[in-house]
């Protein structure tokens, strides 16, 4: 059986990493043109904090199909 809580809570940490994909690299895009260092800084900790929401989430995910069952 599915931890259907889990199974929320993870789908809902994936879809909050999804604008910060798109949003990481526009602006790396964006501050390579203009040779801004800050930015660059700052779009590259969006895409860190996009791939760490994203994992987060799939591990929810995994833990709400194979995790501990309750009794």
């Amino acid at each position: 059986m599915v931890n259907k809580e889990l199974l929320v809570k993870g789908v809902s940490f994936m879809l909050y990493s999804f604008p910060f994909f798109f949003a990481g690299p526009m602006l790396l895009f964006y501050s390579v043109q203009q040779e801004n260092l800050i930015l660059k800084i700052v779009s590259g900790f969006l895409m860190l904090l996009a791939m760490f929401l994203s994992v987060k989430g799939l591990f929810i995910v995994l833990e709400s199909f194979f995790g501990k069952r309750k009794n």
